[in-house]
């Protein structure tokens, strides 16, 4: 392979400065080939570390990484420091928030049983949150230091609202997971929070490298600090303009933290080999750096007022912001034979549990349509992220519009989730890692850049496609005749 120049840098730089380094990796620009020929080009002896991001990328990593650096999840280091710290067995236990919340709830009376239960997802995910902000209610041993403070933690990390009552659960649950996890019986998020607030001690590497780390959380910086020793070089890559889950905890100046924290030289990879000439050029209005190869095909970037399915080839990925267009999107294609796949179908179950709570299958479409209307604007009070809980009550009406009762929509919501097709349908958030030859944004105009990581969702969906971009609205939707109708079935 022919190596650009700002590869052949940051293999100069990673061999042979001492000093940490950060590389900002724009989409498509081989970072996983060029992190794997760093490690190469280490000597045999040298004992690496590569942190992935996720499990897929951790086992894509352990093929192409050389014998001698071991590939992890952060997840898995963590994990593996804290069996050391405690010295005893771990178990993987991911209902345990779930039977902890239940059986705090059973200590309640009926009354407040019912909040709790009418709460229960809210719950587990404050639960959850929590642990990402590293926090764990006092009293806790002196060695044990969490990293942010109650007041901290539900005025600034949390995004609704919690009452007393469920604060009172919240802070009770967190200390019996933390007594559970001193036991070895862990779940997802105590395998960053554990180490993180704890004096473990982990491995020696001399190489650290870390994937994605633009979706690092504060937690994570704290793991990593902890990993690495003054005689530990940390090379990190990541895109900022990728930073897409500030809604999950992550540091949305990340790349920029690490920096800061590490004092990381920064050395870039600008040259994308995934989009065209056109895409790539689109995308400069966020990444104003990112440029193609000369030998790039020259694509195309195009939009489209009114479109019908022929204008969709199979193999294509339509992508939007939220869901409740992408849903009333697949329905009009199965209307006329073309065959959609979700992608990110846990949304779907998100959605059914909501329906389930509207009141018996039975009831007829108004009865549920009201009990919707009354679900949102309790729920308006409690949620900060009106943005989500908007979409999720715009979802359940599409499907109670194309039914009679509240069990048929649920009935056609699930059916919908098990879809299989050639035409791919995503959010933003659930296209990150993906690429296709053409990509559809389905209404654009719906993503406010102004706000949080909004503009970087869109970045993420733009530079997916690998040759041409073509931007449609839903309004723009339209079958010219039934004739045509019948052909796109064939």
């Amino acid at each position: 392979m022919q190596w650009t120049a700002e590869q052949l840098a940051i293999f100069e730089t990673g061999i042979n400065d001492p000093a940490n380094l950060l590389v900002t990796a724009r989409a498509g620009a081989a970072k996983t080939t060029s992190i794997v020929e760093l490690a190469n080009r280490y000597p045999a002896s040298t004992k690496g570390l590569f942190l992935a991001f996720n499990k897929m990328i951790q086992e894509e990593a352990k093929t192409r990484l050389p014998s001698n650096f071991r590939a992890m999840t952060m997840h898995g280091c963590g994990m593996n420091a804290w069996r050391n710290f405690i010295r005893r067995p771990i178990k993987v236990d991911r209902d345990k928030i779930y039977n902890l919340v239940t059986e705090a709830a059973s200590k309640l009376d009926k009354k407040e049983a019912d909040q709790i239960w009418e709460r229960f997802g809210e719950i587990r995910k404050a639960i959850s949150m929590a642990k990402t902000a590293g926090y764990i209610p006092k009293p806790l041993p002196s060695a044990y230091r969490p990293l942010t403070s109650a007041e901290e933690f539900y005025d600034l990390h949390l995004d609704f609202n919690a009452e007393e009552l469920e604060r009172e659960v919240i802070d009770e649950v967190l200390k019996q997971s933390w007594r559970q996890t001193g036991e070895g019986i862990l779940d997802f998020d105590d395998m960053i929070l554990a180490p993180a607030v704890a004096g473990v001690s982990f491995d020696f590497y001399d190489v650290i490298l870390t994937d994605e780390s633009q979706d690092f959380s504060h937690i994570n910086h704290v793991m990593i600090k902890k990993l690495k020793t003054p005689r530990t070089k940390l090379i990190s890559v990541g895109d900022p303009c990728q930073a897409i889950y500030g809604f999950r905890g992550a540091d949305e100046t990340s790349m920029q933290s690490l920096k800061e924290l590490f004092s990381m030289k920064e050395l870039f990879l600008t040259t994308s080999f995934r989009c065209s000439q056109a895409v790539c050029e689109n995308a400069r209005w966020r990444a104003p750096d990112m440029n193609s190869p000369e030998w790039a095909q020259p694509g195309s970037v195009s939009t489209l007022t009114a479109w019908n399915p022929a204008d969709i080839p199979d193999g294509a990925a339509i992508i939007c912001r939220n869901n409740a267009p992408l849903f009333s999107l697949a329905i009009k294609l199965l209307r006329v034979g073309r065959y959609p796949e979700l992608r990110g179908r846990d949304v779907l179950k998100g959605i059914v549990a909501v329906m389930k709570k509207l009141g018996k299958e039975k009831i007829s479409r108004e009865e549920a349509i009201r009990a919707l209307d009354a679900w949102y604007a309790t729920e308006k009070l409690r949620q900060r992220d009106s943005k989500l809980l908007q979409d999720r009550r715009e979802c359940i009406r599409i499907f109670l519009d194309e039914t009679e009762t509240l069990g048929q929509a649920i009935a056609y919501a699930k059916g919908l989730g098990e879809q299989s097709g050639r035409i791919y349908l995503m959010t933003g958030h659930g296209s990150k890692g993906l690429e296709f030859e053409n990509v559809f944004i389905l209404d654009k105009h719906i993503i406010d850049i102004k706000y949080g990581q909004d503009n970087n969702v869109l970045y993420v969906m733009e530079t997916r496609a690998k040759l041409n971009l073509t931007y449609i609205t839903s309004e723009g939707f339209e079958l010219h005749d039934t004739e045509e109708a019948e052909s796109v079935r064939a």
